[in-house]
């Protein structure tokens, strides 16, 4: 007699633990099993330099170093056992410093960018980091960055096909996906891959609706692209991008309209935190998107 699968409750966000603090335009990356958030601004008060943790297993936050230098529309990830952040504006002008979180230390100076990047965005790929897009003083970037931990220099790959700032970037396979963002007054629906092993960029399925400054994360072969600004506000739809077959289609609502938020996956599961709501007032909610693997898991009573 075959064995009865045993039932997966239907993919949704729910909500989580609240933040510490309402911020926007902040950055979150993952570091031994705790989530990281990082700079970004409250409401109409300047930039902020504080760090807050989250562990998942007690489900609580603590504070972590302060950065050297406060800053907004900054971009973070995990290079090897660091977290590196990178440009933002510090309240007065667009920075290309980035700064580097070293295990049981604090925050320390980095290697400069080339140029000043605000609203861009960054992530890790065979243990080199990747800093692509952004704005500064109205201009948009197309060129991509990349830093090798070991040289701790930056060089330059293709560019992006398109000139984008307040887009979202994450890695699938071995591939990196950006979607959305804003190209000068234009708010994109389009996804671009790129294929390292070709060093070079192609173009990926068009969203459904454009979407300015969504959050990215990956839970498998999928990448999921969550929120953002619209037409005329904040959304709470997402779509799911899946690298095997390499089709686009919608995901599931959020719990709550953000943009300018942070996404990670960790433990099988997507956190997505902070940003605007509709009112364009930041956020301190927090939800979890479970995995496919993660809830079957549970089904099968196992933790």
């Amino acid at each position: 007699m075959a064995e009865l699968e045993a039932p997966v409750t239907p993919e949704a966000f729910a909500a989580s633990v609240a933040t510490p603090q309402h911020r926007t335009q902040a950055a979150a990356a993952v570091l031994n099993g705790k989530i990281y958030v990082i700079g970004g601004q409250r409401h109409n008060t300047g930039p902020l330099d504080s760090t807050d943790i989250f562990d998942p297993s007690s489900q609580g936050w603590s504070k972590g170093p302060r950065l050297r230098c406060a800053r907004q529309g900054l971009a973070a990830a995990t290079l090897g056992d660091q977290i590196y952040v990178t440009g933002g504006n510090d309240g007065k002008r667009y920075v290309r410093s980035s700064e580097v979180l070293v295990p049981r230390g604090g925050w320390v100076n980095g290697p400069d960018l080339a140029v000043c990047r605000e609203f861009h965005a960054s992530v890790v790929l065979d243990n080199r980091l990747y800093v692509l897009g952004g704005l500064e003083t109205g201009n948009t970037y197309r060129s991509v960055q990349v830093l090798i931990k070991e040289v701790q220099d930056w060089t330059q790959v293709a560019p992006m096909l398109e000139a984008r700032h307040s887009l979202a970037a994450a890695v699938v396979g071995n591939k990196i996906l950006i979607a959305g963002g804003q190209s000068h007054m234009t708010i994109l629906k389009s996804m671009e891959v790129y294929d390292p092993a070709w060093g070079a960029w192609s173009c990926g399925p068009s969203m459904s609706q454009p979407r300015n400054s969504p959050a990215a994360a990956t839970l498998g072969n999928c990448v999921y692209v969550m929120g953002g600004w619209g037409s005329s506000d904040s959304m709470s739809s997402t779509e799911v991008y899946d690298l095997t077959s390499g089709r686009r289609s919608d995901g599931p609502k959020l719990t709550a309209s953000r943009q300018e938020s942070q996404a990670v996956e960790l433990g099988g599961c997507i956190f997505l935190m902070n940003g605007k709501d509709e009112g364009s007032m930041p956020l301190n909610s927090m939800e979890v998107l479970e995995g496919r693997e993660r809830r079957l898991m549970q089904a099968l009573g196992r933790s």
